[in-house]
């Protein structure tokens, strides 16, 4: 019957066979994951956050959720891998545009649901 893709088309944003090769490739050779985020076509899907959101969503969470700056160095864990860009945000140090976003996502997922405490949290996306 062939798979959805021949009923739809494309079933995403990362339905892209450059892109997922590179994501193939990364799970399987280091000399590929150890920078995969710097990759035009990682950054078309996944980080495109240009510095600029990420000083927003920064601003956003010091003034919205200040709790949130004490956890940073834990959340900076997220740039660890895959070699993202890193911009500096003075005081808060350096982040991925991207983990600022995720972060100010905790936070909105916060004020909807009260604590996180003992959930799981999927994420559902091309991410």
């Amino acid at each position: 019957m062939g798979d959805l893709r021949d009923l739809f088309g494309k079933s995403s944003i990362s339905d892209i066979e450059k892109y997922r090769m590179l994501c193939k490739s990364a799970a399987y050779r280091e000399s590929v994951f150890s920078n995969f985020r710097i990759r035009r076509i990682y950054t078309r899907i996944v980080e495109g956050v240009r510095i600029d959101i990420g000083k927003r969503c920064l601003d956003w969470i010091v003034e919205n959720h200040p709790e949130m700056v004490d956890r940073f160095n834990e959340f900076r864990k997220n740039d660890d891998n895959g070699g993202p860009r890193l911009y500096d945000y003075g005081k808060y140090g350096s982040f991925a545009s991207i983990t600022l976003r995720y972060i100010k996502v905790l936070c909105d997922l916060v004020d909807l649901y009260g604590s996180l405490d003992g959930m799981d949290i999927v994420e559902i996306g091309s991410g």
